[in-house]
């Protein structure tokens, strides 16, 4: 979201450019690659544009190996382009999930008001239909969750039943 400032996508463009003047003498040494604030698949292009650039250099033979690259999203703008995407590129992927459904819908919602619980499992089922990195859930853990009876171990149980292969 803006945050009731005006929004900002980074240009793929400019992005490139900004790569390239940027540091072109360490790239060899980045390691790891963090696309996380706000939303980032908001800007699916501009970690293309990254991921890209990563890999034309290791394939001319300037850098030894690609970054690692790690997302942390909400999980509500993955389609099944985006979920391809991020397996190409073996992005290692965090969703925020407030488990159970009552708690998320009730902190994560749309501008509408409507909960994106059941957006973020379609979302999640994607990831796991095209076989990408996905390995964890990052739940915040509210009064929400007291009010109900919820404590860190429910929920870590609830999140292995739904999903036995995250963490």
């Amino acid at each position: 979201g803006s945050y009731h400032r005006e929004s900002f996508v980074y240009d793929s463009e400019q992005l490139r450019n900004d790569l390239q003047n940027f540091f072109p003498v360490y790239y060899d040494q980045v390691d790891t690659v963090f696309f996380f604030g706000g939303e980032p698949l908001i800007n699916i292009k501009g970690i293309e544009t990254v991921c890209d650039f990563f890999a034309s250099l290791h394939s001319r033979g300037e850098i030894a190996r690609v970054p690692v690259y790690t997302i942390v999203t909400n999980g509500t703008l993955i389609s099944e382009e985006i979920a391809t995407l991020l397996k190409k590129y073996e992005v290692n992927i965090t969703i925020s999930l407030d488990i159970p459904k009552v708690v998320h819908d009730s902190n994560r919602v749309y501008c509408s008001g409507q909960g994106t619980y059941e957006d973020v499992i379609a979302g999640i089922k994607r990831l796991q239909c095209v076989g990408t990195n996905f390995r964890t859930i990052e739940v915040t853990y509210n009064k929400e969750h007291i009010r109900i009876g919820f404590n860190r171990h429910k929920i870590t149980e609830m999140i292995h039943t739904l999903f036995p292969d995250v963490n």
